[in-house]
């Protein structure tokens, strides 16, 4: 019924639990890792396999485990990751994904393809394991220490166990998980003997208290947390190996950089370097260094700069056998090789306006991206690096991807309907992957508008067979940067629909600030993030009533 949807919509963790998530695809294209729980209010996900031609396989089902009060530092870590579900929530496979490996409970456990599950180490405060490369030691974080097990051997790497408890080894700190979307502090080596590792000193940060409305009989929790324009936690990156323990200390910060955004091990013409991805306190540059971890010897690769601030993007920069692939702002978000932007080209569509969401991967000699080409779309593209382009999924949907070895993983999402998931081999085969989440139990109809010469992207949810005669008002924006509610994505509108069958007319307006349209609509709430906010959300509401005779605006109240 209509009136249990508050509490479906909490059980169901938002409709998301039983969904298939976190595709990996491996780097021949040949498997295809995910999770997901079996039911849409099971919150447990498993870790599942399939393979070109079969089913999917359940590899480790997280219900055959006890699972364990999660420790504070866990609970924090997957606050910032915004993680609603338990049991295995990521997991790190290998090239060709004959193994991974993940946590579960504060354990790290190891599990193959072809079966058998193994738990390498049982500390209770384990986290963010990663194997090494081509070998069988999986190197992790304990607490604030970095050790490497083999699953017969568990030992600290030596020197990375610092007596000072606001100092850390292989992590990340609050700055880089929280806003940079670093979640990790090491990185193996190619030859699995070296890695690079933060060694991060809090012993600056202020500190602040934090108690738990849950628990008002449990005392409060200190963290140390970076205030704006407070002091940052001192992050270092040495190289680190793995039985003397750290033999260099790499000088990223150069005497100007603040922020150490992303770290890459990579070998790239016969020579291994460290890529780091570094930015000033202002936020208005990223700086690719080439830093050899042999001499320490730094060069800088690329440097990208903008009056208001450089927006960092998820897998960038991407080393491929075309060049260093970027998303650069570049007038519109385009994709940029070696410093050289692409501008997108289609026979098919009008390309002109189109903004680049996410880089998916790269794959003989195209680029695998997402695209919108009107701020409500998602679609999935390949690119060749002079512009060429082929939508691979439609326009007027929101579908995501994952690649690798010419195989794609696509999940398309609807306004007006389901959700649906399908691995494309690189055979052209396909196999759907089965989603077990709940739906919302009515439908979801909002239409599409275009409001204001600003041209605000606006979503409108009426009752179901409403009469045309005059409703209150429910405005229903996020409001700010980053986030984008004007979707074609129907768990978008379930909760807007159901405050329109309590008798509203439900509007949602992407003003400026908000991501689709291109990095100038982003960018006007510089300095600002109220005033233009906030007349937005007035003109497109007087826009719309003025073809909408449903939209009461005698009375009008806002949500968010």
């Amino acid at each position: 019924m209509i009136s249990s949807f508050p509490r479906r919509y909490a059980t169901t963790r938002r409709f998301s639990l039983g969904a298939p998530r976190s595709f990996s695809v491996a780097d021949d294209g040949k498997t295809v890792m995910f999770l997901r729980s079996d039911g849409g209010e099971d919150a447990d996900n498993s870790l599942w396999s399939v393979r070109e031609g079969e089913q999917p396989v359940r590899l480790f089902d997280a219900r055959s485990r006890d699972a364990a009060e999660l420790t504070a530092a866990e609970q924090a870590r997957r606050e910032r990751a915004r993680e609603q579900a338990g049991g295995v929530v990521s997991f790190v496979a290998d090239a060709n994904h004959s193994d991974a490996v993940f946590v579960l409970s504060g354990n790290i456990f190891r599990v193959g393809v072809g079966g058998g599950v193994e738990e390498l180490a049982s500390t209770g405060n384990a986290f963010d394991p990663h194997l090494e490369p081509e070998r069988e030691r999986v190197g992790y974080v304990d607490g604030a220490t970095l050790r490497v097990t083999d699953g017969t051997t568990d030992r600290l790497i030596p020197g990375t166990d610092d007596v000072d408890g606001l100092v850390s080894w292989g992590s990340a700190e609050f700055v880089a998980a929280e806003e940079m979307g670093r979640g990790r502090g090491f990185w193996w080596a190619p030859d699995g003997q070296r890695m690079a590792a933060c060694r991060v000193d809090t012993n600056d940060v202020d500190e602040w208290w934090i108690s738990s409305p849950e628990r008002p009989d449990a005392p409060p929790r200190a963290i140390r947390y970076p205030g704006a324009g407070t002091t940052n936690a001192e992050v270092e990156l040495w190289v680190v190996d793995v039985d003397q323990g750290p033999t260099r200390k790499l000088d990223w910060t150069r005497g100007e950089f603040e922020y150490l955004a992303d770290v890459q091990w990579l070998s790239v013409d016969g020579s291994e370097v460290i890529r780091c991805t570094v930015q000033p306190r202002d936020q208005k540059s990223v700086i690719l260094l080439d830093i050899d971890p042999n001499t320490g010897d730094a060069d800088e690769l690329q440097r990208i700069t903008d009056a208001h601030w450089v927006e960092l993007h998820a897998r960038t920069p991407l080393q491929s056998d075309i060049g260093v692939v970027m998303v650069v702002d570049d007038g519109l978000r385009r994709l940029s090789v070696d410093g050289t932007a692409i501008a997108l080209k289609s026979d098919a569509t009008d390309l002109t306006n189109c903004n680049v969401r996410s880089l998916v991967g790269v794959h003989g000699g195209h680029i695998i991206a997402t695209v919108t080409t009107d701020g409500t779309d998602s679609i999935v593209a390949s690119i060749a690096p002079d512009g060429a382009t082929e939508l691979l999924t439609e326009p007027g949907l929101f579908a995501t991807a994952a690649s690798g070895g010419g195989t794609l993983v696509v999940t398309t999402a609807r306004a007006d309907g389901d959700t649906a998931t399908e691995v494309r081999w690189n055979s052209s085969e396909r196999t759907p992957i089965e989603s077990f989440a709940a739906t919302p139990g009515f439908e979801c109809t909002p239409s599409f508008h275009v409001l204001t010469a600003r041209g605000l992207n606006t979503s409108l949810s009426l009752p179901a067979n409403h009469d045309g005669s005059p409703l209150p008002v429910l405005l229903d924006p996020y409001g700010g940067p980053h986030a984008q509610r004007v979707l074609r994505v129907r768990n978008g509108y379930s909760t807007s629909q159901w405050f329109a069958e309590q008798g509203f007319a439900v509007v949602v307006i992407d003003g400026r600030g908000t991501p689709g349209k291109g990095p100038a609509f982003e960018r006007e709430i510089w300095g600002d993030f109220a005033t233009k906010v906030l007349d937005d959300q007035i003109d497109g509401l007087h826009a719309l009533a003025a073809t909408r005779p449903e939209l009461d605006i005698s009375r009008v109240g806002i949500r968010g």
